[in-house]
């Protein structure tokens, strides 16, 4: 069970959730080509509008409570979660580019600041979360396209 609180504009657990836990299935509610925002990308050049609609009050942190799984359409707790608790995800996991970049607020010591989407981000910083399989593609693509390092030798 869930509950969004307006004031805040946040999604909230009502029960106590272990690490795993599906907390909410999802499915498409409209399917669209570009990003905006209020959808989350499920695959290169496929974004959806979520249905629930109560999901699109799952919030960005650095240090996210929970992960958009888009094989399994599935929103799943990250940690284990207490009642009251906000649902939060990290964008970047999902998102390729920002349909609305941001200054993130989470107040996270491990805050990256600017919100663009996972095109912007070194692979270093995406390491430290569960990025979705298209991410990891495009990520992949992204690496191959770059030049390798050349360095003179004697």
């Amino acid at each position: 069970k869930v509950e969004v609180r307006h004031g805040m504009g946040a999604l909230v657990t009502l029960t106590a959730r272990n690490p795993g836990d599906t907390l909410a299935a999802f499915q498409a509610r409209q399917t669209l080509e570009t990003p905006n925002a209020h959808t989350l990308q499920v695959d290169i050049g496929t974004h959806i509008e979520l249905e629930p609609d109560v999901l699109r009050y799952v919030n960005h942190s650095c240090e996210p409570s929970v992960a958009f799984d888009t094989t399994k359409l599935a929103l799943v707790a990250l940690r284990a979660l207490q009642p009251g608790e906000e649902l939060t995800y990290f964008y970047p996991s999902t998102e390729w580019e920002m349909g609305a970049p941001f200054t993130c607020g989470c107040g996270s010591a491990r805050c990256l600041g600017r919100i663009q989407g996972a095109s912007t981000l070194p692979i270093e910083v995406l390491e430290r979360f569960p990025v979705a399989a298209h991410i990891r593609t495009l990520l992949a693509r992204r690496a191959a396209q770059q030049p390798l390092a050349t360095g003179k030798v004697g």
